[in-house]
């Protein structure tokens, strides 16, 4: 799912105030509530949203609310600006009083859809997806942050239906396209979730999220050449996220390069000691080069992190040492 801030921002944008036409105001030099029509200051709002001014946004429509406070448009803006200042709470409120007077409304539904997502709530963000895609069943945004949400709740193969729904409508989306091979790797059709990903990932090639999926979707199909490649990538896009050793260890140790898959795995841990995928990587690259007591080192330290962790369970039981 995306990043609140990305989808405000690309909001902000497709909601800006448009160009200045002559006798129209300006930012209000005085007191807004007298000088101006409810009209005018949701127009003066959305200029501010756009400049990024949030403060004096809000302050221009709440003017705008006490002239006129059935304007759902503008209980949206000052949504919009309440969440840029962190007030998340207000905002969410403001949100909903929009889609209430506005439910066709897909901007506001988006928003207040992502904000019960973001506290927690994915049923009620669900209804409000629902109740808007009514209105527009083949909208591909309202479709996407569906399926995402239903991601978050394990309601995959629905998930991935819906994602396609919206790849229907919108094909050329990287960002679509990243959650829709994401559902589709997690549903175990790595041969869809591979395709999807080539794209988006030809369409966007620095985004860590898409790189590492196309990574694990190559290394699904034991194409361990090019999944090295994708794993490689992510390291330069992100050299302290342990996520791309983790899984360029995993490569090299199917290709029975252990020098390499040990370097990598160690990377992994110096980054962040407490991964217990890495210990146990470790183990069993200790183990196949037959360093019995570091293998056991590494894997009873897998199990200490993750004491769940069943493959580590196993070797520890076989190879227990003789008293």
């Amino acid at each position: 799912m995306r990043d609140l801030a990305i989808l405000l921002a690309g909001l902000l944008f497709c909601c800006s105030a448009p160009q200045k036409k002559a006798g129209e105001p300006d930012l209000p030099p005085g007191p807004s509530e007298v000088s101006y029509t409810a009209e005018e200051l949701l127009s003066v709002g959305r200029a501010y949203n756009q400049r990024g001014e949030s403060e004096k946004a809000v302050g221009v429509l709440g003017d705008c609310l006490k002239k006129n406070p059935d304007l759902a448009e503008a209980h949206f803006h000052l949504g919009l600006a309440l969440t840029r200042m962190g007030k998340n709470k207000e905002a969410l409120a403001s949100f909903q009083t929009a889609y209430r007077k506005d439910p066709k409304n897909v901007p506001a539904a988006l928003m207040l859809g992502m904000t019960y997502d973001l506290g927690d709530k994915p049923q009620k963000a669900l209804a409000v997806y629902e109740a808007t895609l009514k209105h527009h069943p083949d909208h591909p945004q309202l479709l996407q942050e569906k399926g995402n949400t239903l991601m978050t709740q394990g309601h995959v193969p629905e998930a991935v239906e819906v994602l396609e729904r919206a790849r229907d409508k919108n094909p050329a989306n990287a960002d679509l396209l990243g959650d829709l091979g994401y559902a589709c790797l997690v549903a175990g059709k790595l041969k869809r979730a591979r395709e999807v990903l080539e794209k988006a990932h030809n369409r966007v090639p620095d985004r860590p999220d898409i790189t590492l999926n196309l990574g694990r979707t190559r290394l699904g199909a034991g194409d361990m050449a090019s999944a090295a490649e994708a794993f490689k990538h992510l390291i330069k896009l992100e050299p302290d996220n342990p996520e791309g050793y983790i899984h360029l260890a995993l490569c090299r140790v199917r290709e029975k390069k252990l020098d390499a898959a040990e370097q990598a795995a160690q990377r992994a841990i110096a980054l962040e000691p407490a991964l217990p995928r890495a210990h146990f990587l470790l183990g069993v690259v200790y183990d196949a080069k037959g360093k019995k007591k570091a293998a056991r080192a590494a894997f009873k330290q897998a199990l200490r992190l993750n004491p769940d962790m069943k493959p580590a369970r196993d070797w520890l039981k076989k190879n227990r040492r003789k008293k």
